[in-house]
């Protein structure tokens, strides 16, 4: 993958009607979707307020603990080469 494709612009698929998924909250896309000016923030809801919404938030099938083990698995190898370079360069200076 070359760097022009992943920092290109997010296209969502046209012919998926609703919900559509998109990665960036691009207030003018969603205006013109909507055919409705929007205000630029976002609520969260929490748990507790679920049972006054209709809707429930849209599962994306993934959580955070993903993105806690790639941390962990990138420190774990960052303190391996640190190991790895510390071990080296104490044989070098016997």
């Amino acid at each position: 993958i070359s760097c022009g494709k992943v920092l290109q612009k997010d296209v969502p698929n046209p012919e998926k009607k609703w919900p559509k998924l998109i990665q960036d909250l691009d207030y003018t896309y969603i205006e013109a979707e909507l055919k409705h000016p929007v205000y630029e923030f976002v609520l969260q809801v929490t748990d507790k307020e679920l049972k006054h919404f209709p809707y429930p938030p849209v599962d994306y099938g993934f959580n955070s603990d993903k993105n806690w083990a790639y941390a962990c698995e990138w420190f774990i190898f960052a303190a391996l080469v640190l190991m790895y370079y510390l071990i080296t360069s104490i044989k070098r200076s016997r």
